[in-house]
């Protein structure tokens, strides 16, 4: 057995061994061209909105925290929905930071008050 594969013939941990499974990145009509090719994939927009809309409209009136580093750069895109859903509570920290005490503490006091 090479000292690469693992006992079932797989790569073993810590070596590169290409893109991680399911990753698909070559070219296929209906794919977007990040490679999600899941329920949400090659829909016209942003696929996270189409989901959270989903959520919400499976259960009206829920309250949702919705936190995501990319709804920053998805303004355009969710804007006049979240306008117009006070029941979603978004949460974009910055990808560089993380999520920080004080979003969290936001978070905590949203979902204390009253619906």
């Amino acid at each position: 057995m090479a000292d690469h594969l693992d006992r079932a013939g797989r790569p073993a941990a810590g070596r590169a061994h290409g893109p991680p499974r399911g990753l698909r990145t070559h070219s296929r009509d209906g794919v977007l061209s990040t490679g999600f090719a899941g329920r949400w994939g090659a829909d016209a927009g942003w696929w996270k909105l189409d989901a959270a809309r989903a959520v919400a409209d499976a259960e009206p009136g829920r309250r949702i925290v919705w936190i995501d580093d990319d709804l920053a750069h998805q303004a355009a895109d969710t804007g006049e929905w979240l306008a117009a859903n006070g029941h979603v509570l978004v949460v974009a920290p910055d990808y560089l930071a993380g999520l920080t005490h004080a979003e969290l503490d936001r978070v905590e006091a949203w979902l204390d008050e009253p619906s």
